[in-house]
């Protein structure tokens, strides 16, 4: 049996009949459904449509004016910094507990299926913090994303 990620709590996979006869290995959640609450998943309609950055309106928030127009990076948030978040990255990156990479895995392969891109890149980090933290925090959210190209570095 496995337990919630971040309390602790036991959990079990979802059973129903779609699942038994699909003969796929059953999928326990990484977080019990409490956990999972206190993050706060940006909805699809008030938010930048750019970043993705949740706001009271459909327009193009001030730091996207502000990004090069020209550039051809995109930026997609998912979640919004909240007490939830602030808590599990400190977990994640500063207490080093890699297995809480899996608390989001869902959410992001979800996200990079809906937006289709040509190439996902986790962000380098330096080897200095790679060194001390022995991961890279983004490179563990993707580990088991499969898209068209993942590119990554000799520093993740």
């Amino acid at each position: 049996m496995s337990a919630c990620l971040l309390c602790g709590t036991p959990l079990t996979a979802p059973i129903s009949l779609t699942t038994l006869l699909s003969f796929r290995p059953l999928k326990v959640p990484a977080t019990c459904q409490r956990c999972w609450r206190r993050f706060s998943v940006i909805d699809l309609v008030n938010r930048c449509p750019k970043c993705g950055r949740q706001q009271g309106d459909t327009d193009v928030c001030g730091d996207c004016l502000r990004w090069p127009a020209s550039s051809p990076f995109v930026n997609q948030t998912l979640f919004t910094y909240n007490d939830a978040l602030q808590d599990f990255m400190l977990q994640y990156k500063f207490r080093g507990d890699y297995r809480l990479r899996h608390v989001f895995q869902e959410a992001f392969k979800t996200a990079i299926r809906r937006a289709t891109p040509d190439l996902v890149v986790p962000i380098p980090i330096h080897p200095t913090t790679l060194a001390s933290r022995g991961f890279n925090q983004v490179a563990g959210f993707l580990e088991d994303v499969q898209v068209a190209e993942l590119l990554t570095t000799a520093t993740s």
